[in-house]
């Protein structure tokens, strides 16, 4: 039992470090975090409980800044081109669209939300941004079929992922110019056991594993 007591003590305290310390670049991040949400109107950080759990909708959990660089980048294939569309599907209080923002890009933004609050909360800090809408509901429902890059932090369970897919098989051809960003995937299986869709790990890693999906066939 002591063992056990003591093995459990330090899983306990390697979760503390890693995200306590590693995450947060011993705190540092978190002064960067505040800086560009302070920016674009308000915090953007903490881990909100999905009041829509019997949907399959996981709580938000926003993204640090230095992740996101690290995530869209030439070494994962995400270079950003002019006029492409991006897509947060799951966009919580919307850290994702700043961070498009803050890299200066003037692409139609689209944010997708279902908890009216946070939706409302993303909409009014970005107001005053033509280029970005925010519309509140199913991200499966109300996906766009010209969008070039949807990204998702593990924003649902596993019969929402495959409604995503499904839909997205629907909306967007084989060969289709759309890169799915799919962070901390844990259920990467949905795209991985589907012969119409591409997997690739991110070569250039960010705190959390994360893929990049494709339609292929």
């Amino acid at each position: 039992m002591r063992t056990l007591r003591r093995r459990i003590g330090r899983q306990a305290l390697r979760r503390r470090w890693r995200l306590d310390v590693l995450k947060t670049r011993g705190g540092t991040e978190l002064i960067r975090n505040w800086s560009i949400d302070r920016r674009y109107g308000g915090s953007c950080g903490g881990t909100i409980p999905s009041r829509f759990g019997d949907t399959g909708a996981y709580g938000m959990s926003s993204a640090d800044y230095w992740q996101l660089r690290r995530i869209f980048c030439a070494a994962n294939g995400l270079e950003i081109r002019a006029g492409e569309k991006l897509v947060d599907v799951g966009c919580g209080k919307g850290r994702v669209l700043n961070h498009w923002l803050a890299l200066g890009l003037e692409n139609p933004i689209v944010g997708l939300e279902l908890d009216p609050d946070l939706a409302a909360y993303a909409r009014r800090r970005l107001a005053s941004h033509a280029n970005v809408e925010v519309l509140t509901g199913d991200a499966v429902t109300l996906l766009p079929d010209d969008a070039s890059i949807m990204f998702a932090f593990n924003p649902f369970a596993t019969a929402v992922v495959e409604r995503l897919r499904d839909r997205i098989v629907e909306l967007y051809p084989a060969g289709a110019d759309l890169r799915i960003v799919y962070y901390f995937p844990r259920h990467r299986h949905v795209f991985d056991e589907d012969s119409r869709f591409e997997v690739m790990p991110f070569r250039r890693q960010a705190f959390h594993p994360g893929v990049v999906v494709r339609r292929v066939a």
